[in-house]
């Protein structure tokens, strides 16, 4: 992500709790929340949004 501004991370509980299991942890306070993004529990909802990025 520090080499490729396009590149984003989201999934559940990756940005507001650092990561379920503090994999993303600190990822919100560097890259901001337009690339750190929390999901709903939809799946359905964000293979759609990763499909169309």
């Amino acid at each position: 992500m520090r080499r490729d501004e396009r590149v984003f991370l989201m999934g559940e509980e990756v940005a507001e709790y650092n990561g379920a299991y503090k994999v993303s942890q600190g990822m919100l306070a560097e890259f901001g929340e337009k690339r750190v993004i929390d999901t709903p529990i939809s799946e359905l909802g964000f293979a759609a949004v990763a499909v169309g990025a």
